[in-house]
C-alpha cells in the first residue's frame, strides 16, 4: 500500500507476489523493501516509479527494517546459510543486487 488515511491508499506497483509480509521504506523515502515470503526473497522497489530495482534470496523473509545508518535488516523463519551473520545478530552490508551495484 501507498498513500495515506487522508487521501487514501493503493497497491505499489510491482510488489504483486505470493504472500507479500514485511515491508520497509528507506530513510529518504524513495525505495521500499518488501519481502515476499513463499518466494524466498527481499525485494526492492522504488517508490515512485514501482519498478522494481533488485532483488536477493532469503528463505521464509518475515520482519524488515531499514535502521538509523541504512541497513536494511531482514528476519527469517530458517537458518539461511547465504547470510550466517545475520543469524549471528552481526549484520551484513545490504548484497549489490538491492544497491544498484553493476558489479
Amino acid at each position: 500500500m501507498n498513500g495515506s488515511a487522508s487521501q487514501g491508499f493503493q497497491k505499489v506497483p510491482g510488489s504483486n507476489d505470493l504472500m507479500p509480509n514485511g515491508i520497509a521504506v528507506s530513510g529518504d523515502n524513495t525505495e521500499i523493501y518488501v519481502n515476499i515470503y513463499f518466494g524466498d526473497k527481499t525485494v526492492k522497489i522504488d517508490r515512485g516509479s514501482g519498478k522494481r530495482e533488485g532483488e536477493f534470496t532469503v528463505q521464509q523473509p518475515d520482519n524488515i527494517t531499514v535502521d538509523d545508518e541504512g541497513n536494511l535488516w531482514v528476519a527469517s523463519h530458517k537458518n539461511d546459510p547465504d547470510w550466517p551473520d545475520l543469524c549471528a545478530g552481526h549484520g551484513r552490508s545490504l548484497p549489490a543486487a538491492l544497491r544498484g551495484d553493476q558489479s
